[in-house]
């Protein structure tokens, strides 16, 4: 049922007519009461209005600004993990912690989710370039990780064409090429004791024994490069400044993806 609303005047008005039936005559007792009821009348409706006014105050919730930027709390962020994260936050922008550990099925996920991902640096940004395996971009320091390879390859043979134009692009790249292995294990292990930043890529065809060599000179941890995943948990683990890898036993692409992971690395 629709409620009813009535004027003022025309409500005092009916109330001096029902006095009036009533036998009240007086014309100054009915201004009077004419005048006492139009002032409760409004002293009641304002109160009303402010008591509404002050439930609808009391009634909004709070309003909780959400960050721009959403910091990944853990070092290895799994599928599961940055499913239950994106769950509790509308922030297209994540920052991943110094050192973390993206696998590619989650740089694909946040991909297909249109999150951007960004490293957390130890140093200022200057600014940024874009690197990553097949079509997953990630925003890293666009100050370039030192590496240097190192060539121990019979009959003249060149490291792989493709890693070197790879490295070209992403890396303060240089070269030296010795035909020992103890003597270029011996060479490398001055050169990282020198620059902690430096990274370097040792090519051979005698892994095992490049693995031995390196391993056993101060300030040098060396590992193999293998299938994608194991590589990047064995660099990730032991904090590798040297990956050993012979060209015959892993293809192009996947060594780009290796060798992305181990610039990365810091």
């Amino acid at each position: 049922m629709a409620e009813r609303t009535w004027d003022i005047d025309d409500l005092v008005g009916k109330i001096m007519s029902d006095l009036r039936a009533s036998g009240v005559t007086s014309d100054s007792s009915a201004s009077s009461v004419s005048v006492a009821l139009t002032q409760d009348f409004r002293a009641v409706r304002g109160a009303a209005t402010q008591s509404a006014g002050a439930k609808k105050v009391e009634s909004a919730e709070p309003v909780v600004e959400q960050p721009s930027v959403f910091e990944i709390p853990e070092r290895v962020a799994t599928l599961n993990a940055v499913k239950r994260w994106a769950s509790q936050t509308s922030c297209k922008t994540w920052q991943a912690p110094v050192n973390a550990v993206i696998t590619p099925s989650v740089l694909d996920w946040l991909k297909k989710e249109e999150i951007t991902l960004v490293h957390a640096c130890q140093t200022p940004k200057k600014s940024s370039r874009s690197v990553g395996a097949g079509n997953v971009s990630v925003k890293v320091d666009a100050k370039k990780t030192p590496c240097l390879v190192a060539v121990c390859l019979p009959n003249e043979e060149s490291a792989p064409r493709g890693l070197m134009h790879y490295l070209e692009r992403n890396a303060e790249l240089s070269v030296i090429r010795l035909d020992c292995l103890k003597t270029t294990s011996q060479e490398i292990s001055e050169r990282v004791n020198a620059d902690g930043a430096l990274r370097v890529v040792v090519t051979t065809h005698d892994s095992a024994k490049g693995l031995i060599w390196l391993n056993r000179l101060s300030g040098v941890r060396a590992v193999l490069a293998t299938g994608f995943e194991q590589t990047k948990y064995d660099v990730s683990s032991t904090n590798a400044n040297v990956l050993v890898v012979d060209p015959r036993r892993v293809g192009p692409y996947q060594l780009r993806q290796i060798v992305d992971i181990f610039l990365q690395q810091s």
